[in-house]
Formats: C-alpha cells, structure tokens, sequence
C-alpha cells in the first residue's frame, strides 16, 4: 500500500512538471524584437551598433551585436511603429521604420551591411519579411492576437470581450454569456489578465468567470488582446483552458481624445431563440431591454519624450422589464398589516419598480515614463464597481415586500507596477507588483429573519432579510510580485525568475443565520403559530466566517535556442509551491483511502 502511495505521488509530481499548469500569473506585458546583423558575404557582424526607436514616444534602444552577430531589444511596448538603424564602421549604415510589433511577440529584424568600398549612400538593408502568422520560427502553441484595430472596427453587439476571442474557431461560448470554453473545459479554468494582473474572479463564484457582472474593463482601454490557447512557456501558468491577456492603452507625444456613446434595445436586435422541447420548435422570445454606454478617455504627454498618461472613464446602464407577480396585493397588504400590528415589523411595500436597471462603472488612470534609455516604468490604477437590484421571491406564485429586496454590489480595485530594465547589452529584467482587492457585499434593505406566508392556492408572500443574504460578505486581497531575467548570448536567449502570490479570502456565509419562519396561512401567522423554523448559529461575534491565506511560489528557468532562421527550440521547467499558516485537520479516511 506505501509502495502504491509512492507511485502516485511520483506520477502526480511528474504530471504537474509536464502540464502547462500552475497556480501563479505570469503574463505578457510588452513585446521584443532580436535579429542577425551580416554583411554582404554571411558572415556575423559583432559589434555592430542597433539603434530600436519607439516613434510615438521618442523610446530609444541602443544595443550591440555579440561574436555572432545577433541583438536582442526586450520590454519594448506593443504596437509601434518602430524605426531600426544599423551602423557599423567601415559599412554603409541600413534603416527600416513602420515596424509593428505585437503583444507578446519576438519579432525577428535581420539586416545585411554592406561595405563602404561598394555603397556610395545609406541603404536600405533590414530585413523585415512578411512572416506566416502560423508557421515562424517564434510560434510556441496555438493561439490568437487581436489588434487594436480589430477592437475597433469590427462589430460587437454586447461589446464583450467573447465577441473577440470568438474570432478563433477553437473557442466556444458558452449559453447565456456564462464564460468561453476551449477544448470543453469549464470557463473557471481560464485565466484573464490585464496588464499582467489577473481579473477573473478570485473566488470562483460568478458564472461568467468575470468578478462582478460582466468583463472588469472597458474595450476602448485595449490596446492589444492575446489567446492563447496552448503555449508552451514556462512563465505562463493559471489556466488548463484558454490564457487570455490584454495590456491597457498608453499615452504617447501626441494629445488624443475619444467620446462615444452606445445604445442598443429590443427594438434594434433579435429576440433569443429557444428550443421548446414539447414542441420541437424554435421559439423566438423578446424581451425588452435596453442598454446604454457613455464613453470617455484622453492621453498625451506630461512631459514630452519622457512622461505619459492615458484617462478613461465608463459608465453602462441595463434597464430590463421586472417580471410582475400573480400574487393579488390584497394579500401582500394584509400580511405587512398583520407584521405592523402585531410584531411591530416594518415589512415594506410591495410597489417594486417596473425597470430592472444595473449599473457597471470602470475608471482607469496608466502613467508611462521613460525614465533613461535603459529603464522604463509604468503604473496603473483601476477601479471598478458593479450594482444589480435583486428582488427574490417574485413571480406567478410568489411576491415580495421591499423589506426582502437588496442590491449586489460589486468592487473590483488594482494597482500595478512595471519596470523594464536594460542592465547590459546582454541582460535585461522585468519586474511586475500589483495589489488587488474584490469585494461582494450585499446592500440590504433589512437585518429580519425571512418569513414566508402561505396566502393560498399554492402562493406565498415573502418579507424580511432574504435567507441566503442574512450573513454574504465576501473580500479576496491579491498580492504578486513576478521578476524576470533575459540573459542574451549567442543564439541562446535564456530567461529565469521568480513569481510570488498572496491571497487573502475572508468569506462570510450562513444561510438563516436571522432565521427562516414558515406560515401555513395568514391566521397561523396572526396567532404566531409557525409550520417551519430554521435558524443557523453564526450572529455572534466574532462570526464564524473562512478567514485564511495561502500563497505560492513559482520558481522557473527556460532557454530559446534560435537553431537557424527556420528553428527556435524552447524548453523550461518551472517549480511550484503552494502553501498556508492554517494546518487542515487531519482526516484518518482521507488518509486510509489514498
């Protein structure tokens, strides 16, 4: 039994080295550009002078080829155009400009010098040839970029991040806007990231997999937007599904502005299409609704070639028609009568609105500075809240005072650090620390025990603290500090590092926590009598509530060997380790079984 206890622990450690899985988020922020600088007979130019200029924002690399002839620019930030110059002594100098460069992305830039005895004027010799987006050299999995200019061109009807990553036919969205599955793994096994800070939901308890109603950002703070359904990288971990990762608009040298407004209702889309399964038939349903989106942000530069700030602001109204009960309102009447008279309980008014309407807010604020050419920072801070009235307990059979009503309220608040550091021509890091905290807390109309009032006819009027919701708090702090090295020599780029992660969970949850009262009918509960009492120990203080941390450490090591222009080889090993203060109790089943 020990013997087979030994063999699953080897097959497990042995599937957690293989798996691209982990625990840790380490994603794309910037994008790099490596190349081979030759003459004119093949033979490597080391010591050659690179010069990497990042238009927009006066960004400026100067590097030098090694013994064989090969550079490396990391930590360059995504889009461009970039403007490349080679000079060497003795050789005529080359140039090429409006370079584009993607997220996450290596891009090869070769250029053959040729000497002064031959070139009479600078010429143009760097090569930048068109690439397959499937086979290069630099593929390591399958995935999918989308460009900002896809963000904004093409068609979105919800303008959701699912519209985009639908672009590739491996991706599927799952009904009723609950997530995007690849390969049919469950849209909780994704990982979502933006600007190398995760944004999924921290706790798992959101359908759509987004902390709060719907995606955390606002498609017009995209610059870029990369699946990646299978890579192979070390530095990639959190995800046995699909690796989303997106980085945030900058600012540049120039001042830019956008306004716009959304609006879209019943009246300009198509209903949902059902199947009705006693019929067989497809039923078209409408629903009214509409949504509105008002849109604002600015960049430009606060002191020009070196600092940079881009602003947005989101604000998104759903208004949807509330369902109204059958229940008659003589009857909720004489119930919030009886509350009054005989309990002294407030059970409000039973008038609910006849709009549903939900409201997402985001704000964003970034800072780029260039700080010399060797160093480059940025920040971002951003701050979401989401609120969706709820009203429980209303329907055909059902109706509910306001005493029962709340409103889900959601926050979703970062900040994060990036530095980008050139130390040599043949060694640069990347250090990333970020602080995240959600919280879910319901806004609550009451603190009452839930009581139900059979009226009759299989209906029931409902007032109080609704049961699910009497003790429903829920805080997750996120801490993570990653910190990359890229050691450059010959044709081998050799990356290492360390990924840190904190998470702090208080979860609060007792359902009937101010109890759960059942009436069998209005005179029962006129004369107090209850058919069912149901109530959960947990009004004391200090609650019983899931108050932990845990955290893990990702250790990882990976080289890329450029074999030739036609081969890249890639290979790592990555080591993680979880761990928590709070010991489990031991479980002597637990233990006999495995």
């Amino acid at each position: 039994m020990r013997n087979m206890k030994q063999v699953k622990w080897v097959v497990a450690i042995l599937m957690i080295a293989v798996l691209p899985w982990g625990v840790t988020l380490a994603q794309e922020t910037s994008s790099s550009i490596n190349g081979t600088i030759v003459d004119s007979s093949g033979n490597a130019l080391s010591g050659a002078t690179v010069i990497v200029t990042h238009e927009p924002t006066g960004q400026v690399k100067t590097l030098t080829t090694n013994d064989q002839g090969r550079y490396s620019a990391r930590g360059l930030r995504v889009g461009g155009p970039y403007n490349i110059e080679v000079r060497n002594g003795g050789y005529s100098d080359a140039e090429e400009g409006n370079i584009f460069i993607k997220l996450g992305e290596d891009r090869a830039i070769d250029a053959v010098l040729v000497e002064d005895a031959i070139a009479l004027d600078t010429v143009t010799a760097v090569g930048v040839a068109a690439q397959s987006l499937t086979f290069n050299p630099d593929n390591m999995g399958t995935g999918t970029s989308i460009s900002q200019e896809q963000i904004t061109n093409l068609p979105t009807v919800d303008r959701d991040i699912q519209d985009f990553v639908r672009l590739d036919s491996r991706v599927n969205l799952r009904s009723f806007g609950n997530g995007i599955s690849v390969s049919g793994v469950n849209n909780r096994f994704n990982n979502i990231s933006i600007d190398g800070v995760a944004i999924g939901d921290p706790f798992g308890l959101e359908a759509g997999g987004s902390p709060g109603l719907s995606q955390p950002f606002s498609l017009d703070t995209i610059q870029e937007l990369n699946v990646q359904l299978s890579p192979y990288d070390v530095t990639l971990a959190n995800f046995t599904g699909a690796n989303i990762n997106a980085i945030t608009k900058s600012g540049t040298n120039e001042f830019t502005g956008r306004v716009a407004g959304y609006y879209s209702s019943d009246n300009l889309q198509n209903g949902t299409a059902r199947l009705d399964f006693a019929t067989n038939e497809v039923i078209y349903r409408d629903d009214p609704f509409k949504r509105e989106v008002y849109s604002v942000s600015a960049g430009g530069p606060i002191i020009k070639d070196k600092l940079f700030f881009f602003l947005a602001y989101e604000n998104e109204e759903q208004t949807r028609v509330l369902g109204q009960s059958g229940v008659s309102t003589d009857l909720a009447q004489q119930v919030a009568d009886i509350a009054s008279s005989v309990y002294g309980i407030n059970a409000g008014g039973f008038n609910s609105p006849s709009d549903l309407v939900t409201e997402e807010e985001s704000i964003v604020l970034k800072l780029d500075w260039n700080i010399n050419e060797y160093h480059r920072a940025s920040f971002k801070y951003q701050n979401n809240e989401d609120s969706q009235p709820v009203f429980p307990n209303t329907g055909s059979r059902n109706i509910s005072l306001s005493s029962q009503w709340f409103t889900n309220k959601f926050e979703n608040k970062s900040y994060n650090l990036n530095l980008y550091s050139d130390w040599t021509s043949n060694f640069s890091t990347e250090l990333r620390i970020s602080n995240s905290e959600f919280d879910k807390i319901p806004d609550l109309n009451s603190v009452l025990p839930s009581v139900e009032v059979q009226v009759g006819g299989g209906q029931s009027v409902w007032f109080g603290t609704e049961e699910f919701r009497q003790a429903s708090e829920l805080n997750v702090v996120t801490d993570n500090i990653y910190l990359e090295g890229n050691y450059f020599m010959g044709d081998h780029t050799l990356t290492f590092g360390v990924d840190w992660r904190e998470q702090d969970i208080r979860n609060l949850f007792i359902s009937q926590a101010n109890g759960l009262y059942e009436f069998a009918s209005i005179d029962d509960f006129a004369n107090g009598i209850h058919s069912v009492y149901e109530y959960n120990r947990g009004t004391n203080t200090p609650r019983p509530e899931a108050n932990w941390a845990w955290e893990n450490l990702g250790l990882f090591i990976q080289d890329n060997w450029t074999v030739n222009d036609r081969l890249t080889l890639q290979y790592g090993l990555r080591f993680d380790k979880p761990s928590t203060d709070d010991k489990p109790r031991f479980n002597q089943n637990f233990f006999d079984t495995y």
